[in-house]
């Protein structure tokens, strides 16, 4: 799609294009680089994070469907037990049964007498997204024969062979679903585009108008989104926002930390393993379970003038490193630098790729290519360190006389300094696999995730007595959340936070503090290797307490024989702990944390620091989002971060 743009952007007028409206007009690359870069939100249906302008792009899956009574008999599901009746099936679960292309449309339907359940496919948008998407009349463009139908939150507008237009609300927490009812197996239908209201001014296009009214003589007449279909991909508000930040990670959009199987909730590593099965700009979906394209990546990078911070999934092969090599030597923009991670935080057992790197340690181990005097964890630690350094050094090559335009990192905790450093060491890698290299030789930078306040959801029986005392006071606790993330009062005196003596991790100087001497202990490790030390992700984190489990039923704490169990912790949250910790970072002193928070990652002399994340829906488990809904700028965090956006770099050697 983006060579094809090219070749659009030259057709279009001279004034469109002076005025940058194609993807490729690199114009960003002129201003100021800042030193902050940026998580994005993982693209998803239900995320209110709107990237592109055609915005089915948004979806995950095709939903196998059959319907009730109501519907027609063809698409009526095949009864069940009770033979006259007939019972809808959302999702009948036959993903595996669907006959699709290379791009993943869906080329023929079960007929009435197929032993398939499922009657038709459906895709879902903007369910439960914080109704952050645009009211108004969407746009629906096709190609192919067959039945296009809707359901949820819609009005239909008008139809007509290639094109339908409905009206879509955002008053309730419903979407829109769209579904192939019929298609044309010789013509079936494909290439569906949701285009938004709204659109840009034709001078102005790289500022969003959500309506005519919005442009003047001076800005030009207003250009709507259905006028430049096939000419950009980014909605003009969503790739303001990216712009000034120094750096993109776009861990989420590759879906590095795996899945969940929708048949079985069972957590999956991110499954692509060969470049022949990447994802490909012309796919119905980017929010599968492989991540977005990585041609999208680098031109979302390009166009917001920032580099691409990349993580290359766990089980990919050695031509796989290659071939993404060759892709970003060719799209990676002028002036601009490829960081490089591979996997995410190894470390952390809640992701299905930390066993399986386990299990690839284990494997070394039965080869007798390491010996067997390890622990497990160990053995998957120094496996991840080895691959890391393989496919930096695959991807380096590449790059050939360019090579130091791409940056390696090696993912450490920020609490536990010594763990970053046996995966810098990597002492069995380094002696059966380097030539006793350790594999810090082949890296970059260090990067840890400095985050601040994680312990105050702890289940400490003396926090858990401190919290119980602050939902008493009148603000609901606020001013002792601020207490511990600061270390000061409201007059912004010195005192000591409130749980200072009753867990390990509270400090004189709050939380921030506590940060501050992690970030401290990390700067030194990767000063004595040669490595800078980045921030791959930081901020605030409160979250929810974790869940206990405790047996409820008959009496018995037997867990053969227990049948209910209920989440110990669960009132707490609902009703005191989630609110406080949502209102903590709406409350204008979050943004005074961020500023305090980023000044002593600067005093500590560390480099790039990347924000998590862009957009997101405040909940029971986190609030990270700077924004909580795309096409507003009024959020305190957005608000406490715009000076570090918007001004130079730092450290030294730095090239703003």
């Amino acid at each position: 799609m983006f060579l094809a743009e090219s070749r659009l952007c030259q057709a279009i007028s001279i004034a469109f294009a002076m005025a940058g409206l194609c993807l490729g007009s690199n114009s960003a690359h002129a201003q100021t680089r800042s030193g902050v870069g940026l998580n994005l939100s993982g693209i998803a249906y239900y995320s209110p994070a709107l990237p592109t302008i055609d915005q089915f792009k948004l979806t995950d899956k095709w939903l196998t469907q059959c319907g009730g009574e109501w519907q027609p008999v063809e698409i009526q599901c095949a009864p069940e037990g009770d033979q006259n009746k007939v019972i809808a099936n959302w999702d009948t679960g036959e993903q595996n049964k669907l006959d699709l292309d290379e791009n993943g449309w869906v080329k023929r339907l079960p007929t009435a007498n197929s032993s398939d359940k499922y009657r038709y496919v459906s895709a879902l948008l903007f369910q439960e997204n914080n109704r952050s998407h645009v009211a108004g009349n969407y746009t629906i463009l096709y190609d192919g024969k067959g039945k296009i139908s809707y359901g949820l939150n819609f009005t239909v507008v008008s139809q007509e062979q290639g094109k339908d237009v409905v009206t879509v609300s955002n008053t309730r927490d419903e979407g829109l679903l769209i579904s192939i009812t019929q298609t044309d197996p010789t013509n079936y239908l494909r290439n569906i585009r949701v285009i938004p209201p709204g659109g840009v001014c034709a001078k102005k296009p790289e500022v969003y108008a959500d309506s005519a009214a919005k442009c003047t003589d001076k800005t030009g007449p207003f250009v709507p989104f259905t006028d430049t279909v096939g000419q950009k991909t980014w909605h003009p508000a969503f790739l303001a926002d990216l712009k000034g930040f120094r750096t993109l990670r776009f861990m989420d959009w590759g879906m590095t930390n795996g899945y969940v199987d929708p048949a079985t909730w069972a957590p999956k590593v991110q499954p692509l393993i060969r470049w022949a099965d990447r994802p490909q700009d012309s796919h119905a979906f980017w929010a599968s379970n492989k991540g977005a394209p990585y041609t999208a990546m680098f031109d979302l990078a390009a166009s917001a003038g920032a580099d691409p911070w990349i993580n290359l999934p766990p089980q990919i092969d050695d031509d796989f490193a290659i071939q993404f090599g060759q892709l970003a030597k060719r799209m990676l923009a002028p002036g601009h630098d490829l960081i490089l991670e591979y996997g995410n935080e190894p470390w952390n057992g809640m992701f299905p790729a930390t066993g399986w790197y386990v299990e690839q340690g284990q494997a070394k181990v039965a080869r007798k290519e390491w010996d067997d005097k390890h622990e497990a964890w160990e053995l998957g630690m120094n496996w991840h360190a080895l691959r890391a350094t393989q496919v930096c050094q695959l991807v380096k090559s590449q790059f050939g006389t360019e090579a130091k335009r791409v940056k390696c990192v090696m993912n450490g905790q920020a609490s536990w300094t010594d763990l970053a450093r046996q995966y810098l060491d990597c002492s069995m890698a380094s002696q059966s696999d380097l030539g006793g290299k350790p594999c810090s030789d082949y890296m970059d930078a260090l990067a840890i995730a400095p985050y601040f306040g994680d312990y105050l959801s702890s289940i400490n029986p003396d926090v858990r007595a401190a919290r119980q005392t602050w939902y008493t006071q009148k603000d609901g606790g606020l001013s002792k959340v601020f207490e511990e993330l600061l270390g000061e009062d409201a007059k912004g005196n010195a005192i000591d936070p409130p749980l200072l003596g009753k867990i390990e991790d509270s400090v004189k100087g709050g939380a921030i503090e506590l940060s501050r001497k992690r970030t401290e202990s990390s700067y030194a490790l990767a000063q004595s290797r040669g490595l800078s030390l980045f921030a791959y992700e930081g901020g605030q984190h409160l979250v929810k307490i974790p869940s206990e489990w405790v047996c409820v039923a008959s009496g018995t704490q037997d867990s053969d024989s227990c049948g209910k169990y209920e989440d110990a912790n669960a009132l707490e949250n609902d009703q005191n702990w989630v609110p406080l910790l949502i209102a903590a970072n709406r409350d204008p002193r979050m943004a005074k944390a961020y500023t305090r928070f980023m000044q002593k990652w600067i005093d500590e002399k560390a480099q790039t620091y990347l924000f998590f994340n862009h957009i997101g829906t405040p909940g029971q488990y986190g609030a990270w989002g700077l924004k909580e809904q795309q096409f507003s700028n009024d959020w305190v965090k957005w608000k406490a971060i715009q000076p570090y956006r918007k001004g130079d770099c730092w450290w030294a050697g730095c090239v703003p």
